[in-house]
């Protein structure tokens, strides 16, 4: 969902039953540039979460690329939690880690 900066106006006039027929949702907060406050989000995360979603944020300290996945819906195992809370959000970190350890690994 990509709409200008609107995204949470949207999101809080859904009610809880049409939220909870969604499987998931891709979500671009601007809280990042001040269009929105991360209180709001955090609020919006958390009423979420009740309805048994699980919340993933591709950065660390803003919400630009959110992803809620409904459990119910859509099962997501231990395995895969992991692969998106860990793995996924820090791939562009983990390549450059990989990049620079073959490069010591060639001169050394």
């Amino acid at each position: 969902m990509d709409i200008e900066g609107v995204e949470l106006e949207v999101l809080q006039s859904c009610p809880d039953d049409l939220l909870k027929s969604i499987g998931q949702i891709t979500v671009e907060f601007h809280d990042h540039v001040g269009a929105v406050s991360k209180e709001d989000i955090e609020l919006l995360i958390k009423r979420f979460k009740s309805l048994g979603f699980l919340h993933f944020s591709r950065y660390l300290g803003c919400h630009y690329d959110t992803l809620f996945i409904n459990q119910e819906l859509c099962p997501v195992s231990t395995a895969e939690y992991l692969w998106f809370r860990h793995i996924l959000r820090n791939w562009e970190g983990i390549k450059r880690r990989i990049h620079r350890w073959k490069e010591t690994s060639v001169k050394g």
